[in-house]
């Protein structure tokens, strides 16, 4: 097969009669250029099939337009439902989501942070606040933007978004009780590595503990998120 050409900036602007400068606001600004102009250039861009050049495009604009997420599973339907979320949204803008998988291992997310920064990202998406101090050392270092998600906490100094999962499980312990129920079990998650599965335990012992009851460690069984474990 005959190599074939990448097409360039020039291309577009030789077929259409406009200058490199004019293209390139077409990519980048397409809102300060004439809709005739514009709808111009961008046939032609899809006609020759040209693609921006990442490296480049980052060179220019000091960004990459690209956001990592550091997701623990992607067993879990949750999760993968927030990941879809966020695509979502950093589609609309214009960003490209890098996704990795920490497997709820604090060292493994530490790596893959290093990882994402060498690539350039523009910020970073955290699940929980499980992370070593190393990680946020590293985070603060590189001056890398970053939120925490699926949980908060008023008193936390780092930004979060997500629950109280504290607050929701303590609920879900007094609504038991308030029902009469004095033997309570729990089914949780792997709390090692998982902060938001260790709160949610907590809450129903704080439930517990403020009508006079106990939790006793043989009544609360954790299990990896898969249907073998519920069962």
């Amino acid at each position: 097969m005959k190599p074939v050409s990448t097409p360039t900036l020039q291309d577009i602007a030789d077929a259409v009669n406009v200058s490199t400068a004019t293209v390139s606001r077409v990519i980048n600004n397409p809102e300060n250029v004439r809709p005739a102009l514009r709808e111009l250039v961008q046939a032609q861009i899809d006609a020759l099939g040209y693609v921006r050049h990442g490296a480049a495009r980052e060179l220019a604009s000091s960004k990459s337009y690209t956001i990592g997420a550091l997701i623990p599973t992607l067993e879990s339907a949750i999760f993968a439902s927030g990941v879809n979320a966020i695509e979502s949204v950093l589609v609309d803008a214009g960003y490209t989501l890098l996704l990795a998988v920490t497997n709820y291992d604090t060292a493994q997310e530490h790596r893959q942070i290093q990882k994402l920064i060498g690539q350039g990202v523009d910020g970073l998406i955290l699940f929980g606040r499980d992370h070593t101090p190393e990680t946020l050392e590293l985070l603060h270092r590189q001056q890398c933007p970053f939120v925490m998600t699926w949980t908060y906490s008023d008193s936390s100094i780092l930004p979060c978004i997500g629950f109280d999962n504290v607050a929701a499980s303590n609920e879900v312990g007094n609504h038991l009780i308030g029902l009469g129920h004095t033997r309570i079990g729990v089914i949780a998650g792997i709390t090692t590595g998982n902060d938001r599965a260790r709160e949610r335990v907590a809450g129903i012992h704080d439930a517990l503990v403020t009508h006079g009851l106990q939790l006793h460690s043989h009544n609360v069984i954790e299990q990896p998120y898969e249907l073998a474990g519920g069962r």
